[in-house]
């Protein structure tokens, strides 16, 4: 008997090979990236009456690495966003100390500014998105983003109408930032628990600390611990063994104030660490985008300035305006990026001479005849828009 070529549709679906279908989800607006830049968009968006899926690749609570400073324009703008640091706990930062070798020349800051980590908040902005309506997704990782939507690490599709990028120093698949230097920068970051005595001599004060290959800054937090945090070249790093603890035992051997700071220190606990971090870069506005680019995305500015947060709410503000109004994500980019133009190549400008030693002792030198200068080039490290 031939075979019955129908028997197998007769029998069911035994015989059909089972298709694998990724989930198809629709937003009118998605924003890739849960950190200030990417909930700041999402708490605009929000306040204009519009609501906005936020998605997040961490899923617990992180604490990353930069952004443990708010100036006082990224003050205005978390007031605007509806936020009040001092119930969170922030530390009020009036003074800054410019620290080369011995020399410590210690100025007022144009404005009240604050230290508070970015533990506390993101989890405060978070909150505060999701108290007006916004949807947030923890454990998402986006790998691209194309003409359909942002594609997922676990296959699912996120279709939206219009997608920002908000992924903070994370590059996204496709979309390199052409960053590259023969000497990248570092991050690294450690907690102190600083003695009384210690902590009552630097409370209210942001200290830099300038060295060979680099700076760092350190500052109490809500806590009460020492946030001390670095940037290094990585040639500076691989002389300390490549190691965060070598870094530790050479600069408290070349910096007799640090040193003071780390013997005043309980307890240090283990760093954190970021590598090729690109101080500097600014996205091209004449570039096509089809999506919008906001935080370190647009740019990433030189941590000295102690502006990175405010360029993250700021640019998430401004993307949330260009969304409401319809804006392109071209327009968008060529209306708000032009505004970093000044602050980060001033800011670069500054990280390129506080690094070396003839300039960080020049710096610390002027700053202490003409107090008034050093809070000019304070202002002009500002995204004012």
């Amino acid at each position: 008997m031939a075979p019955d070529p129908c028997a197998g549709r007769r029998r069911g679906r035994a015989s059909v090979a089972p298709v694998s279908v990724s989930p198809v989800r629709r937003q009118d607006t998605l924003i890739v990236g849960g950190g200030p830049a990417g909930t700041a968009t999402a708490i605009g968006l929000a306040l204009g009456g519009k609501t906005a899926l936020l998605v997040e690749r961490e899923r617990h609570s992180a604490d990353p690495l930069c952004g443990g400073f708010l100036s006082w324009t990224a003050l205005r703008r978390l007031e605007r966003l509806g936020l009040d640091v001092a119930a969170l706990g922030a530390r009020r930062i009036t003074r800054l100390s410019l620290i080369a070798g011995t020399r410590v020349v210690t100025t007022d800051l144009p404005a009240p500014a604050a230290s508070l980590s970015r533990a506390t908040l993101d989890a405060a902005l978070q909150s505060r998105a999701q108290s007006l309506g916004v949807e947030i997704e923890r454990g998402v990782h986006v790998r691209d983003i194309d003409g359909d939507g942002a594609r997922c690490a676990d296959g699912r599709l996120i279709e939206a109408d219009r997608i920002v990028l908000a992924t903070g120093k994370h590059e996204l698949r496709g979309y390199p930032r052409e960053t590259r230097s023969v000497d990248p920068i570092i991050g690294l970051r450690w907690r102190l628990t600083l003695s009384p005595q210690m902590m009552a001599r630097i409370d209210g004060v942001i200290e830099l600390h300038c060295f060979r290959g680099g700076y760092a800054g350190l500052a109490l937090q809500e806590d009460g611990r020492a946030n001390l945090c670095l940037a290094i070249r990585q040639s500076r790093f691989d002389e300390c063994g490549k190691k965060p603890s070598g870094v530790v035992r050479a600069l408290g051997e070349e910096l007799p104030v640090l040193a003071e700071r780390l013997h005043h220190s309980t307890r240090i606990e283990d760093s954190a660490a970021i590598a090729n971090v690109p101080y500097g870069w600014r996205y091209d506005p004449a570039a096509q985008s089809t999506f919008y680019r906001v935080g370190d995305q647009a740019g990433v500015i030189a941590s000295l300035s102690g502006e990175g947060i405010s360029l993250a709410l700021a640019s998430g503000l401004a993307a949330a305006r260009s969304l409401l109004t319809g804006e392109t994500p071209d327009r968008f980019h060529a209306t708000f990026l032009p505004v970093l133009r000044k602050p980060v190549t001033v800011a670069q400008t500054g990280m390129q001479l506080v690094e070396r030693p003839v300039g960080a002792w020049l710096t610390a030198n002027v700053a202490a005849m003409f107090p008034g200068l050093a809070r000019v080039s304070a202002k002009a490290m500002r995204i004012t828009r």
